[in-house]
């Protein structure tokens, strides 16, 4: 199954917008990252806990999605 946790996004960044790759993940626990191009320490925040649940369901649906394939199919 595919883990979406560890699924690659874009963040900008707040000093000089450049595009940081980070994980999901990294969002959920609230780490901190370096810009790789002006070295601004960023604090990735999930204030609201909305990426988590998103993710939570998301990874629900699929498992729902994979056992009723396994039945049909398999």
């Amino acid at each position: 199954m595919l883990d979406l946790h560890h699924q690659v996004v874009d963040v900008r960044c707040p000093r000089c917008a450049y595009l940081v790759e980070v994980q999901i993940l990294d969002v959920r626990t609230q780490v901190y990252r370096w810009c790789p191009c002006c070295r601004v320490l960023i604090h990735l925040v999930e204030p609201d806990g909305s990426i988590s649940v998103s993710i939570d369901a998301a990874e629900s649906a699929m498992h729902s999605l994979e056992e009723t394939l396994r039945k049909a199919f398999g």
